[in-house]
């Protein structure tokens, strides 16, 4: 997807032939259809969100954390080599760190965290064939119910959850709190990309029966660039009781 602070940008080149600028000016009007992205300032207009629960953390979600400045941070991350950033991330303002893994029950799993491409790291396997070199840890899991029992966090309360795969079941640990939850941002997977993982209905389904329905996207993609089947949504769901 391209950002529509390059396509502003494009704008200012001498060079442009006037159908294109047209072209770009059209799509920057058209807010109905692009999608915002990663943006702060659409995030931002979510409403007043006090805390903010990040799992699957790895470098951070910054612009999560910059629509949300004085918000609490709850950061989840199962990978013990970014333990070190996680408490980075909340060394100048309110926050605590959880190195677990978080699923639908408190024990033990193996993560395989991927040298090339640390993103992808995850307890399933993935669907494509090609070998990666990787390293696997034993880590500890917890339900987030587990992390936050008796705990009353100041709200309005966002989730974000980017597992690889693990979604649904991090999030059927979380039955108690998605309680207490407005919103929650989901990466999730709408084509199979990991093995004995969940359907992107599966998910919807789930989350309506807590009280959740879509409500916005942020980002998709797709396989390849202009053609169909879309890959990855970023999905914004909306608790309709709170």
């Amino acid at each position: 997807m391209i950002k529509r602070s390059r396509i502003s940008a494009l704008l200012d080149s001498p060079s442009l032939p006037k159908e294109v600028e047209t072209e770009l000016r059209s799509i920057l009007k058209n807010n109905k259809v692009v999608l915002p992205g990663w943006s702060p300032t659409f995030i931002q207009r979510l409403g007043d969100i006090q805390t903010v629960i990040d799992i699957g953390v790895l470098d951070g979600t910054p612009e999560l954390y910059k629509a949300y400045p004085k918000a609490h941070l709850i950061l989840i991350e199962a990978l013990p080599t970014y333990e070190e950033i996680c408490n980075k991330l909340v060394a100048n303002r309110s926050g605590e760190v959880h190195m677990v893994a978080a699923g639908s029950e408190d024990g033990n799993a193996t993560i395989r965290c991927y040298t090339d491409r640390p993103r992808v790291s995850s307890m399933l396997e993935t669907t494509k064939t090609q070998d990666h070199n990787y390293k696997e840890y034993v880590v500890p899991v917890r339900k987030l119910d587990t992390i936050l029992a008796d705990r009353a966090l100041d709200g309005p309360i966002l989730l974000k959850v980017d597992v690889e795969g693990m979604e649904l079941e991090v999030l059927k640990g979380a039955t108690e709190s998605l309680k207490k939850c407005k919103f929650v941002i989901a990466e999730t997977s709408i084509r199979k990309r990991h093995q004995n993982s969940y359907r992107f209905a599966d998910l919807v389904g789930f989350m309506a029966m807590q009280g959740y329905h879509l409500y916005d996207a942020l980002r998709i993609t797709r396989t390849k660039a202009m053609m169909p089947e879309a890959s990855i949504m970023d999905a914004i769901f909306i608790n309709e009781s709170s």
